[in-house]
């Protein structure tokens, strides 16, 4: 019999597929929904002939460069794509691969918040009230990220996840017996196959 897929790895994958995958996507819509809407307003004339041209054309809202978000993209993608067939439990290697996924992800986010925790406002980019706000969301982001990859992999290496992915439970004829026998106290061997 086919062990199946517990609710601790399905809380598991679900909370790092939220973490890692739709988290960042919607980041990544977000920030297009704003510069896509930014750039088409377009201010009617004082004359009432012709529309002026935006006022953002040139304009960048984003706050990250276009190669970060390509890459957030694809990283985003390529875990969705690893947690579903961790999800469906195959290939069988597939439970390592998710652990390298979610310690490679940790230790972006990591390294990441640290580079954006260090590194001081700069005047060229002006001033805003956002900045009071964004250590601490960065501090809960780390935060809860190393949670989730803690849980992660910690459930991942149970017995019950193991036997999932192997796709069978270890048989009990298997196992040594470990009980030692009458004559255990004359220097015979007490482990007995």
């Amino acid at each position: 019999m086919k062990p199946p897929r517990t609710l601790g790895l399905s809380l598991a994958i679900l909370t790092s597929v939220m973490l890692f995958s739709l988290l960042p996507l919607s980041q990544i819509a977000v920030l297009g929904l704003i510069q896509y809407r930014v750039n088409s307003m377009n201010v009617p004339s004082p004359d009432g002939t012709d529309d002026l041209a935006p006022i953002a054309v040139g304009g960048e809202f984003m706050g990250i460069s276009t190669p970060e978000i390509v890459f957030q993209l694809v990283s985003s993608v390529a875990f969705l794509m690893i947690a579903i067939c961790a999800w469906r439990g195959r290939p069988h290697w597939i439970r390592l691969m998710l652990i390298g996924a979610v310690v490679a992800l940790l230790l972006l986010t990591v390294i990441t918040s640290m580079v954006s925790l260090n590194t001081a406002a700069s005047l060229d980019n002006g001033l805003d009230s956002g900045q009071a706000l964004s250590q601490p969301l960065v501090w809960g982001r780390l935060v809860i990220s190393a949670v989730v990859a803690l849980y992660v992999l910690w459930y991942i290496n149970r017995g019950p996840a193991r036997a999932f992915y192997r796709g069978s439970y270890l048989r009990r004829d298997d196992e040594v017996d470990l009980t030692p026998s009458p004559n255990s106290g004359r220097g015979e061997n007490p482990i007995q196959n």
